[in-house]
């Protein structure tokens, strides 16, 4: 899912900002699988909160997400 994805279920879509403060912020990143967001266009995070965006890479890829040649997550398949 997208920052903003999350932040129009939580109830307001202009918060997407605010999803990705929370994420980064994330107390308990092997119960709150923060590495699962990504932003509207599927890329990754260059300040992922956990290894960087490598990390969230393999992380991602340990799922079977795949990615296309710029990178981003194939979001017809996972966004």
């Amino acid at each position: 899912m997208s920052y903003g994805q999350i932040a129009e279920i939580l109830g307001n879509k202009r918060m997407s900002r605010q999803v990705g403060w929370a994420l980064h912020v994330n107390p308990s990143p092997d119960t709150i699988p923060c590495y699962r967001v990504v932003n509207r266009f599927g890329g990754l995070s260059s300040a992922f909160a956990f290894g960087g965006e490598d990390v969230q890479r393999q992380l991602l890829e340990k799922e079977g997400v795949t990615f296309d040649q710029n990178g981003n997550v194939n979001s017809r398949h996972f966004i």
